[in-house]
């Protein structure tokens, strides 16, 4: 049921619906946790991270977030550890914290590549672009953009081409 909870809560997320969302997965964790899933409590605290940093509470996103990580992390799962860290990167490049941001996008591309998803490897380069672009770092954002609209044109994401 914890699944399902979290399920329905990126649902909400998805709509725009944050605060049911919130509430799904604020209920998805506490049932998780009750039956001592550690991975689907830590699954509902990414989407309740998200929640938090739609509602513009980045600070406690923060921490959801990389306490999420962590678990990801631990359990080996490099797929969810990538996109907790893409959204570590984005939340603490709008609180301006660029250098954690680079590297935690830099740390989640390489996650990516290995496990091969090239679609995560693609937005991991978006976000480094965004981050790289307000240090100046022209060159580095350029090259980061060139990769994301290679990896992008080759599967097929039009979507993507246009952030790009």
């Amino acid at each position: 049921e914890a699944v399902m909870l979290d399920s329905a809560a990126r649902i909400f997320l998805r709509c725009q619906r944050v605060q049911d969302g919130m509430t799904e997965a604020k209920r998805a964790a506490a049932l998780a946790q009750g039956e001592g899933d550690i991975l689907g409590e830590a699954s509902a605290r990414h989407t309740m991270s998200r929640a938090r940093s739609m509602l513009g509470e980045h600070a406690d996103s923060l921490l959801v977030a990389n306490a999420a990580r962590e678990v990801f992390g631990a359990a080996g799962l490099k797929g969810q550890e990538a996109v907790t860290l893409l959204d570590l990167a984005y939340a603490r490049g709008l609180s301006g914290d660029l250098p954690f941001a680079a590297e935690a996008a830099a740390k989640a591309k390489s996650l990516f590549q290995q496990v091969g998803d090239m679609k995560g490897e693609a937005v991991a380069w978006l976000i480094l672009a965004e981050i790289h672009l307000p240090c100046d770092k022209l060159d580095a954002a350029k090259w980061a953009i060139k990769n994301a609209t290679e990896l992008a044109q080759e599967l097929k994401e039009t979507k993507m081409l246009e952030q790009a």
